[in-house]
């Protein structure tokens, strides 16, 4: 919706100018051109564009193979910590498929909410209690 509202401002805004295009007079001077120049320049800018392209594709390629790191490091510490916690599978897999699809979230949240969870889990165990149990089967 902001598309169009923003071309509907546009074309107004554009129907509302009044000047006059001097540009014209300018395109009246004809310059020949050396076929050789033109040439070359044609391709250079070709060149130029596949170049770009090339870079652009690898940064995508790059990402993406950073973002699967990420996906699967995310998919990993869902998985532990729920196992700590002491979820059932089902349970467990329902959040390791969201950590996956939203790693840099969870990651966040995870190391904002969950960790001092985990601390506190293990500081239990270490002392001889049974850590808090929130579903799944008890032992």
């Amino acid at each position: 919706m902001d598309v169009f509202a923003i071309k509907y401002v546009y074309d107004k805004l554009k129907s509302n100018e009044k000047f006059e295009n001097k540009a014209e007079k300018i395109n009246e001077v004809e310059v020949e051109i050396p076929v050789d120049v033109l040439a070359s320049a044609t391709t250079d800018v070709v060149s130029a564009g596949s170049n770009i392209f090339l870079g652009i594709t690898i940064l995508y390629v790059f990402l993406l193979i950073i973002w699967l790191a990420l996906a699967i490091w995310a998919v990993s510490l869902s998985w532990s910590s729920n196992t700590v916690i002491g979820y059932n599978p089902l349970a467990k897999g329902f959040f390791a498929f969201f950590a996956f699809f939203f790693a840099t979230s969870y990651l966040f949240s995870h190391l904002i909410h969950k960790l001092d969870l985990l601390y506190f889990i293990d500081k239990l165990q270490k002392r001889g209690m049974s850590a808090p149990s929130i579903g799944g089967k008890k032992k």
